[in-house]
């Protein structure tokens, strides 16, 4: 929600195990509402293919498949990761018709993580340790230039001064900047609420 709409979207996201080791992560989103009339019913599919890399310790990301559908015009962005050749790839379509295909080298000793990657990679520790007041830069798709995401952790007096509402059941208040493009936003700017075990409410 924002503003005055208390559910102007909802999603789901999920975390299965493939019987060859690899996982799938998804995100299925849409808006709803008056909201879903001003976006013309947006829907957001993300799927994450992944691999446990370094002993366990992270996900490294394989393929990541984006589908976005506004009103009756799809667009899929699927884009693949080959780290053994080091070069990554990308493919769009529009309405079923190609409209863009590039590929691009990976950087030495680079690990490039897509959004649901870096979702789970940041609540396993993968980054460093959770912690009030401490910031995070992680390495993400590189299509127009080097990319970030950027995650900080609010302090306690921030965080209870701008959750007026039982700042008690919020333990963790992140800012994040992601891509713009993800979501449709015009500043990719996200305020996430994390309960103790780092799951967003």
């Amino acid at each position: 929600g924002f503003w005055l709409f208390n559910k102007a979207a909802v999603g789901k996201i999920s975390l299965k195990r493939k019987d060859d080791g690899r996982y799938i992560a998804t995100l299925q989103a849409e808006t709803l509402g008056i909201i879903g009339l001003v976006t013309r019913h947006r829907k957001d599919t993300y799927i994450t293919y992944m691999e446990e890399a370094d002993n366990g310790k992270r996900f490294v990301t394989n393929i990541f498949d984006k589908t976005v559908t506004i009103g009756g015009t799809t667009r899929r962005t699927v884009t693949k990761l080959d780290y053994k050749k080091r070069f990554m790839s990308w493919k769009s379509w529009k309405k079923d018709k190609t409209i863009e295909e590039k590929e691009e080298e990976i950087l030495p000793d680079t690990i490039y993580d897509d959004q649901l990657a870096a979702f789970y990679n940041f609540r396993f520790g993968t980054y460093g340790p959770i912690e009030e007041g401490r910031e995070y830069y992680i390495t993400t798709f590189p299509k127009n230039g080097e990319k970030t995401i950027y995650i900080k952790i609010a302090a306690k007096e921030e965080k209870n001064r701008r959750i007026h509402s039982s700042p008690d059941d919020v333990d963790y208040l992140a800012d994040v900047i992601i891509d713009k493009e993800l979501f449709g936003s015009q500043t990719g700017n996200v305020e996430i609420l994390f309960s103790d075990d780092m799951v967003p409410v």
